[in-house]
């Protein structure tokens, strides 16, 4: 799942690649309108539930296991089995996230401090919650989109806390988590809005639910439920993209898992280990060393604003699919190298060493 997942991070940076209603010289105001909800679907919505399936991907992976039983008996929180997962994830993620940063600070020529690695704005004076709280955006450096990875590991951190809630907290767990991204309330906390589905992640795994199996089971009632709820909004605000915005992305990212179950039973997929490999460094690198925007310029010759709707329409695939391509190759010709590994989080954690039981 992460190859595609990543490729719909993508999409999100390719958004401007049709231009906008001046720029592009379409005949009729209906073609532009299609234009623009077709890019407003794959750059948005589609991001959005790409973000909340990694997100709680990464809840799931990280408590799996932790409320088993072995030998001994029930495998209950413990410092030591905190510390291996933790200290797996500063390779797995702050490694590739500081090297990353580093060749981005590198191309982009800023030069190299605290906000290098960490900084937030605000996003405009009306972008608040329910509650009037700002939300913001984090990245670091320029807008590079590499914050994710960084996120989940400062909520992993977090998990000596989120533990006992879901293990506990049980259900109510998962509402909170819900309440909370309806309402936005991490994203006025910059480095948190992974939160809610790293949560519900976390729910599943500590209570032995498989994500795979819990898509199916609520699939089809909450496709339903979401069909009604965007006729209603259709109903009282007209085409209200807003509102059925959220609601959308949730039925993807249940989506996401569902048909990979389906898949996964029908025709088990041997996806290359370097392909799921290359997924980290296509959405650390689209972005942060310009290649994305490359790609575009190219498309925008080839295909230009005068070109008819349909035209237009695949110039905005073009490019992240031309991005995508050059990463996969590139990737491939330094794998299986140190410095693949390093550049894609797959680097192997240095062996701990073994303390005494009596120290």
């Amino acid at each position: 799942m992460r190859l595609p997942l990543a490729m719909a991070i993508i999409f999100q940076h390719s958004y401007s690649h049709i231009g906008s209603a001046k720029t592009a010289e379409v005949a009729d105001t209906l073609t532009w309108h299609a234009l623009d909800w077709m890019r407003g679907f794959f750059s948005w919505t589609i991001n959005g539930s790409a973000l909340m399936a990694f997100g709680l991907i990464a809840g799931y992976l990280f408590f799996q296991h932790w409320n088993e039983h072995d030998s001994i008996g029930p495998i209950e929180w413990s410092w030591k089995r905190y510390g291996e997962k933790m200290y797996r994830r500063l390779f797995s993620l702050l490694l590739p996230y500081i090297v990353w940063n580093l060749l981005t600070a590198w191309y982009k020529h800023v030069p190299l401090s605290l906000h290098t690695f960490w900084d937030y704005h605000v996003w405009g004076q009306d972008a608040v919650n329910v509650f009037g709280l700002p939300l913001c955006a984090t990245y670091a450096p320029i807008d590079s989109p590499f914050w994710f990875v960084r996120d989940l590991f400062l909520i992993s951190l977090c998990a000596l806390i989120i533990y006992p809630i879901v293990r506990y907290g049980k259900i109510w767990s998962v509402v909170l988590a819900l309440l909370m991204f309806v309402f936005k309330m991490p994203h006025f906390v910059p480095s948190l809005t992974l939160l809610p589905m790293y949560i519900i992640g976390a729910y599943l795994s500590v209570h032995r639910m498989d994500l795979g199996v819990v898509a199916r089971k609520i699939w089809h009632p909450v496709m339903w439920i979401v069909v009604l709820c965007s006729w209603i909004v259709l109903k009282i605000d007209g085409l209200a993209f807003d509102l059925i915005n959220p609601v959308v992305r949730v039925v993807l990212c249940i989506f996401y898992f569902y048909s990979a179950t389906l898949i996964a039973e029908k025709k088990p997929w041997n996806t290359p280990v370097w392909v799921a490999e290359a997924s980290i460094v296509i959405y650390a690198g689209h972005v942060g060393l310009g290649v994305l925007n490359q790609c575009a310029q190219w498309a925008k010759m080839l295909i230009p604003d005068s070109a008819s709707g349909g035209m237009l329409a695949l110039r905005y695939f073009l490019a992240p699919m031309l991005c995508i391509g050059l990463f996969l190759i590139a990737y491939r010709l330094i794998y299986p190298s140190f410095l693949a590994k390093v550049l894609s989080g797959k680097c192997p954690p240095i062996k701990m060493p073994c303390i005494p039981a009596n120290t």
